[in-house]
């Protein structure tokens, strides 16, 4: 039987830039309670130019992928948070 509490769930968040940043943020569950959460991903230069550039995504998809998985991990060893 199908449990929607125990699916696997994956977010992408939202690239946005400050101060010469870019950032990511979406939300996530801490300590029971659903939070907005930002990460810095890399400065703003060359390589890095704009918040849809291939290798801002790439960024965010690792970081992002990584949080998942250690969400996911915690989930399955009864870990809240």
């Amino acid at each position: 039987m199908w449990n929607r509490c125990m699916k696997t769930h994956y977010q992408r968040g939202t690239i946005y830039e400050a101060s010469g940043s870019f950032f990511v943020r979406y939300a996530a569950n801490i300590d029971g309670v659903k939070q907005r959460v930002s990460h810095k991903l890399c400065d703003r230069d060359e390589e890095h130019y704009s918040t849809d550039c291939d290798k801002v995504l790439e960024l965010r998809d690792a970081l992002t992928q990584t949080e998942a998985a250690t969400h996911n991990r915690d989930a399955r060893h009864g870990i809240l948070g």
